[in-house]
């Protein structure tokens, strides 16, 4: 095996190690949410008291709560809980949503509510990245005045970096629950009806990919911009940054002395050695798309997992939102971990730091 090639082996692996460390961290942190709570959690967990004048309806509180702590191993000692949950968590078994005389399994409405979030997370990275990578090349390039003989060019370069900084400054300022329901009803409402019958941006409700792909994607565009234009922002700033950076570099001046055109250096040696830290931001971003679900999806009536931890909290369904929040931070901090490990694999200067 080749030194530089042992060198990646052993940074991933002690990468792999903080990564488990981190995961029980968060395990261990989601578990015991429930647990800080005040009271016993068949208290929390089961509607109702069992000291009313019905004796019978207090005889199947009782039994439930029973049943809840059988279900959770409440008499078990705490670290044998944890890997209990941790095993449930881990092949599916997520616990149930108790009802007042019925319990339904949580991974079914979680099964039922992850892929719309997924796909809302998604589109809503590649609309920001789509918009945010040609503009921020276009705003470094008029800023850093890449070589022109023209000065109306150069001049035209100056303004369009000024304008698109000052828009990303506005877009930046507006949460994105406003520019959500602005949309929802400019858009959703004022101009959906004018709009051809093929077109049908609506300003609520979700459509399967699987069910109509057309109208799937109509349907996830208003939400999924409310949630790209902060991102759109923050991206295109970060690659401008990086991007005048680099265009002030050696080896970029040696490549325009060799006549390669401006285009080629821009986009082909320019490009890529700024995109890393925008890839870092990404990832990191995640969590904040992921946070932004909460508000967007129940504007827009989409029953993700966004909606599903918002009901949770309504209705005091605590292994619900326990649930919820394990998968989305165990799915947070294992993209994280991938982007570190691709870094170490594809960054010489990231592998020999490390």
């Amino acid at each position: 095996m080749s030194p530089t090639a042992s060198r990646i082996l052993k940074t991933i692996a002690r990468k792999l190690i903080q990564l488990f460390v981190v995961l029980f961290a968060v395990t261990l942190f989601t578990f015991l949410l429930v647990r800080f709570l005040p009271g016993d959690p068949e208290d929390l967990l089961v509607p109702g008291a069992d000291n009313t004048e019905d004796e019978r309806a207090n005889q199947i509180i009782r039994e439930q709560k029973e049943e809840v702590r059988e279900d959770m191993g409440l008499d078990e000692p705490l670290p044998v809980q944890y890997l209990q949950w941790v095993g449930g968590v881990a092949t599916g078994d997520l616990g149930f949503e108790y009802g007042k005389q019925s319990k339904e399994p949580v991974s079914e409405r979680v099964g039922l509510a992850l892929p719309s979030t997924l796909q809302l997370v998604i589109y809503s990275q590649i609309l920001a990245l789509g918009i945010a990578i040609p503009f921020g090349v276009l705003s470094a390039y008029g800023q850093a005045g890449v070589n022109s003989k023209s000065k109306a060019v150069r001049k035209a370069g100056k303004v369009f970096d000024r304008v698109a900084n000052a828009t990303a400054f506005g877009m930046l300022s507006l949460p994105n629950f406003a520019v959500a329901l602005l949309l929802a009803f400019w858009v959703g409402v004022k101009l959906n009806p004018s709009l051809p019958e093929w077109m049908d941006i609506r300003p609520q409700g979700y459509v399967a990919f699987g069910k109509d792909p057309l109208d799937h994607i109509f349907s996830m565009l208003l939400p999924s911009l409310s949630l790209a234009i902060g991102q759109i922002a923050v991206y295109m700033r970060v690659l401008r940054s990086d991007l005048i950076q680099t265009l002030q570099e050696d080896f970029i001046l040696m490549a325009k002395s060799k006549g390669i055109s401006n285009r080629r250096v821009l986009w082909r040696h320019a490009l890529r050695p700024s995109s890393l830290t925008l890839v870092t931001i990404a990832g990191l971003q995640i969590g904040t798309l992921i946070g932004g679900t909460v508000v967007i999806e129940v504007i827009f009536n989409i029953k993700g997992m966004g909606y599903l931890i918002f009901e949770s909290i309504l209705t005091r369904q605590y292994l619900m939102l326990q649930s919820c929040v394990a998968i989305v931070a165990v799915g947070f901090v294992l993209i994280n971990a991938l982007l570190d490990i691709l870094y170490t694999a594809l960054d010489p200067r990231i592998r020999h730091a490390g």
